[in-house]
């Protein structure tokens, strides 16, 4: 047996954002989330693909043999390949359109799968026939998967026929047994159970054959062909549609009408399996289940804008216009298979270790305990077993973290020092904290208290009037014997807030410093009139003793001239 990786993975550096909605389409729980971002649980997981669908961010994806396939096309390795007629919904083109592009790439033969309907069916009817039990159909992939894994006592009522994909691959091989065998699938779970599939070598999605074909250079031209590359067989969807299978086993009178169930839809097929002691005592001999909605229509590959009736009307349609053509013969007989028992059993956990969580979680920040199923667990109890597993974390609960961070805001809010002030437009008080209150002691104010009977609000009034920011703006509180800085500005359109700063300390200090400056004010002024003075004394005595001698010199040079007068 060959050994594959599991086929689902998360693309490096993929951008999970814990929105756990991967999680919430799940039947199964099979994701876990403690490793930081989304992780496949392999041992649970169906390989369904819908978390790969309901993904926003497209962190997973197929490991697929694509870049295998491209290689061998450009070495020139003899290939064929395997198609069904899914490929309708999944590319943009005709069946035939789409073997001759194949062909042109490189493809020595393609094939539709459809064809070994009715060798298939002819199978089934012997097998329902000649069983003394109820039969589960298991050409859906992901319906073995789901009995092997997690209603193993299903196994012995499953149909032990390999699926189409691998009866297909057989007999081409019988027919090409020098060429490889490529299939293209749109059921994400024949990449798991390809494990089972020696006889296919490679396998792709339908949109991956459909970027080869487009962009894979053309070696050789259709109309140029010497041998057929693309026979036109009979074909049929009894297999892709849930219900037809069942219609045609009552068509061929193989079970009665009422002895016959099918159902689709991963949920609902669950639910049947849970309930097998019904089914039995209702005496439902064949049992028809498909995961995806509907069947292969809605595979996670297909793509198609077509609503699901317009899906199957365009497959009903292209069948019924083959039904001229020749039928397929099988060249191989359909080998058995044996089912495995894969159960899986969820790791058990102690109550008392899951009471703890929940108390851990929901006492210490008086979050709510609601089953919302936001974390993608139906019930906290079941997202706290997880946690206790090692499969979740804590904060996955929104309850959790929205009370922890109401928390931490209350906790910023009260503790922060500053006031702050929530109000409408009747300015009613909304919210305030514990700064405020002990700011304003004397006004007692509270929630449901009206400003406007405390506090001038003038500026208020520009902001809910104006819808203006005010910035900075200082108001004294006489009565109070306090200065405040406030900001006031819009919450939304029906709350305003105001940051409330208390500055009268500092404006004490800066009175004091106003103070002390008009001190020294006064004395400057005060020793400046002093030497004025003292000079305008000075000067006076200057004037006084200068005009003395001006007077005693002019007297010296009369003498000196009285003399020069007597000699």
């Amino acid at each position: 047996m060959k050994h594959f990786p599991f086929p689902i993975v998360n693309k490096d550096n993929s951008n999970c954002l814990d929105c756990y909605r991967c999680l919430r389409k799940c039947p199964l729980e099979a994701i876990e989330f403690s490793s930081g971002r989304a992780r496949i649980i392999t041992e649970a997981c169906v390989v369904c693909g819908e978390c790969m669908r309901e993904c926003p961010q497209k962190t997973k994806r197929i490991i697929s043999d694509m870049d295998f396939v491209v290689r061998a096309l450009n070495e020139g390795k003899p290939m064929v390949l395997s198609v069904g007629e899914m490929g309708l919904l999944a590319g943009k083109m005709p069946m035939i359109e789409l073997a001759e592009k194949a062909y042109n790439i490189g493809f020595d033969y393609i094939e539709e799968l459809d064809v070994l309907e009715e060798d298939v069916i002819h199978e089934v009817r012997d097998y329902v026939r000649a069983s003394d039990k109820l039969v589960l159909a298991s050409h859906c992939p992901v319906i073995v998967n789901l009995v092997e894994q997690h209603f193993p006592e299903w196994i012995e009522h499953l149909m032990p026929l390999p699926s189409l994909a691998s009866i297909h691959a057989k007999d081409l091989k019988k027919r090409f047994p020098d060429h490889m065998i490529v299939h293209a699938a749109s059921c994400t779970a024949e990449f798991y159970n390809r494990q089972n599939d020696e006889d296919i070598d490679f396998l792709i999605t339908l949109s991956e054959l459909e970027r080869i074909i487009r962009y894979n250079p053309v070696v050789r031209k259709a109309e140029d062909a010497k041998q057929p590359f693309y026979i036109e067989y009979e074909g049929g969807y009894a297999f892709s549609v849930v219900g037809n299978l069942s219609s045609r086993l009552i068509d061929d009178g193989v079970v009665d009408r009422n002895a016959i169930e099918w159902y689709s839809g991963l949920d609902t097929c669950i639910d049947i399996l849970k309930n097998k002691d019904q089914l039995l005592c209702e005496e439902v001999q064949f049992l028809e289940l498909m995961a995806c909605p509907s069947g292969c229509v809605t595979s996670v590959d297909i793509q198609s804008p077509d609503s699901v009736f317009g899906r199957c009307l365009r497959i009903k349609q292209y069948n019924g216009d083959r039904i001229y053509l020749p039928k397929f013969r099988l060249n191989i007989p359909i080998p058995e298979i044996s089912f495995e028992n894969r159960k899986y059993d969820r790791p058990k956990v102690d109550a008392q270790a899951v009471r703890t969580e929940m108390d851990a979680c929901f006492k210490d920040t008086d979050a709510t305990i609601l089953n919302c199923g936001a974390c993608g667990y139906d019930t906290c109890y079941a997202k706290s077993a997880a946690v206790v597993r090692g499969e979740a974390t804590r904060d996955m609960c929104i309850s959790y973290l929205k009370s922890k961070a109401e928390s931490f805001a209350n906790s910023v809010v009260n503790n922060i020092a500053s006031g702050l002030l929530v109000f409408d437009k009747d300015y009613t008080i909304l919210q305030l904290n514990p700064y405020i209150q002990k700011m304003f002691g004397p006004y007692h104010l509270d929630v449901g208290a009206k400003i406007s009977d405390y506090f001038d609000v003038r500026y208020m009034r520009k902001t809910v009037e104006k819808g203006e920011i005010v910035r900075n703006v200082k108001i004294a509180y006489k009565e109070l014997g306090i200065w405040t800085q406030q900001t006031i500005q819009p919450l939304d359109s029906e709350r305003y807030v105001a940051f409330i700063v208390d500055i009268t300390d500092s404006e004490k200090q800066r009175e004091q410093f106003n103070a002390v400056k008009r001190e020294l004010l006064v004395n400057a002024n005060q020793v400046i009139d002093d030497q004025m003075r003292t000079a305008q004394e000075i000067a006076n005595r200057l004037g006084e003793t200068t005009a003395a001698t001006k007077i005693t010199l002019l007297k010296l040079i009369q003498e000196f001239e009285r003399e020069k007068e007597l000699t």
